[in-house]
């Protein structure tokens, strides 16, 4: 049986997260203290597709899958993490993910994170400053799309603009 590792990993592994690289010392220490150590078997299901998001998974050792429908789309290796939308909406899984390998992983279960938000406005404000910073890259990516703004007519009669939806200029 496994027991959790030591800080150190736990630490490194939630460092790796983009959601987290914001947070200093003291709130990647209270993250780490909510993981739960879990072992997985070749062929286990770790996240299915539509069904609620349970956490983060954090990838310690061994290999996974995602797949949607039937497609697999994605390899998750150790250092990877599956899940960081869902641990931040709520929502349910976008793809299934699935042992390929023996695996170990951590899980950061979305009721004590977002209890641990609540608590801690520092904790918050990182998170924060992280997506800024990650739309600051999708920003500076000119491959990348940009959003799409709202488009006001000049008058009543100006049929909508494609990319937005038109709110009378009054």
């Amino acid at each position: 049986m496994w027991v959790m590792g030591d800080a150190g990993e736990r630490a490194s592994l939630l460092r790796g997260v983009p959601i987290f690289a914001s947070c200093g010392e003291r709130e990647i220490s209270r993250l780490a203290a909510l993981l739960s150590p879990i072992e997985v078997v070749p062929g286990e299901t770790l996240a299915r597709e539509g069904e609620p998001g349970q956490g983060l998974i954090l990838i310690a050792e061994g290999r996974a899958a995602a797949s949607l429908g039937d497609k697999r789309v994605a390899t998750f290796g150790p250092g990877s993490f599956f899940g960081q939308i869902e641990l931040l909406e709520r929502s349910p899984y976008r793809a299934t993910l699935a042992a390929e390998t023996s695996m170990r992983v951590y899980v950061l279960g979305t009721r004590g994170f977002q209890a641990l938000i609540d608590q801690s406005p520092a904790l918050a404000r990182a998170l924060l400053r992280s997506l800024a910073l990650g739309l600051r890259e999708k920003e500076r990516d000119p491959a990348l799309p940009r959003g799409r703004g709202l488009t006001v007519p000049q008058d009543d009669s100006t049929p909508a603009q494609p990319g937005g939806r038109s709110f009378p200029s009054k």
